[in-house]
């Protein structure tokens, strides 16, 4: 049975940016719907889909739901790289070097190393510090092999696509709560913490004008954000748990999507390392925000 899926992100780019950049034409509104859009569309993409970004974007707060339509806009082992829509805002940014062949044939794996150019290469002012210094990314660094390489690269994205069009408090905010989706990480708390300091010497350099209640804010928002992303793992609808869990065994593993079947063997494996992976996550989500 084919899945329904929504067609476009139209509507909450729109109610986004008309919130945040009264005014806004249809064209920025159409530019961006378009990079999302194309993106989450890959057709390798089983869970990582519009729909899921929609449904983190679910939200009256502008801010959370450019964080939810963004959040997953790279997905280089399901893409088998960065997505056409998505190179130009950042292709200056990276270095890219083709392994000769797939690491592993059979699976999706990121068939190149992707490394950030040194500093002298940026824009000055470039907002990619920004995101820098919330992911804990420097030059040199081989990103696909880093702990979120996928949010990273997409926090890069969201945050050159929006440069210019809404504040730099607002895609500070946009790229901290990308930064939070980074799933199952343990000792949430310490995580919640360090994402807190890197706002404070963000708002310090810029010399951004924020109060600790606007700093509060952004972390509510973060955190609403990052249950809504993995929210269906903590379900009590089994039915959705499994459907989103074998989404992701699908996404991950080229052969579950082969018209010619699969051998027993193999799909006995893609589930043990689902099992594997399942009894190694923290049974917590992010709670709250003080």
């Amino acid at each position: 049975m084919s899945k329904i899926l929504p067609e476009t992100c139209r509507n909450s780019m729109s109610r986004a940016l008309a919130a945040l950049v009264p005014g806004c034409d249809q064209t920025c509104v159409e530019g961006l719907t378009h990079v999302v859009d194309t993106s989450m569309g890959g057709l390798n993409r089983e869970y990582h889909v519009l729909k899921h970004a929609l449904d983190v974007a679910d939200s009256a707060d502008p801010i959370e739901i450019l964080v939810g339509l963004f959040h997953d806009i790279i997905q280089i082992e399901a893409d088998g790289g960065i997505t056409s829509a998505c190179i130009p805002f950042i292709e200056d940014l990276i270095e890219v070097e083709l392994y000769p062949v797939p690491l592993v044939p059979t699976s999706l794996y990121p068939t190149a190393k992707i490394t950030l150019r040194e500093k002298p290469y940026w824009r000055q002012g470039d907002v990619a510090e920004i995101v820098c210094s919330i992911f804990k990314m420097a030059p040199a660094i081989d990103i696909a092999g880093a702990l979120g390489h996928n949010e990273f690269l997409s926090a890069l994205v969201a945050a050159r696509a929006l440069e210019r069009r809404v504040s730099t408090e607002a895609i500070t905010n946009v790229v901290l709560g990308i930064e939070a989706t980074i799933p199952f990480r343990a000792g949430w708390r310490r995580a919640l913490k360090e994402s807190r300091d890197a706002l404070g010497q963000i708002k310090n350099k810029l010399n951004l004008k924020l109060t600790n209640s606007n700093l509060d804010l952004m972390m509510r928002r973060v955190v609403n954000v990052a249950n809504r992303d993995v929210e269906s793992f903590a379900s009590d609808d089994l039915g959705r748990f499994l459907n989103d869990t074998f989404s992701l065994m699908i996404e991950a593993d080229t052969r579950l999507r082969s018209v010619e079947g699969i051998p027993i063997i193999s799909y006995r494996k893609r589930l043990q390392k689902m099992r594997k992976f399942l009894a190694t996550i923290s049974p917590y989500l992010y709670r709250d925000w003080e």
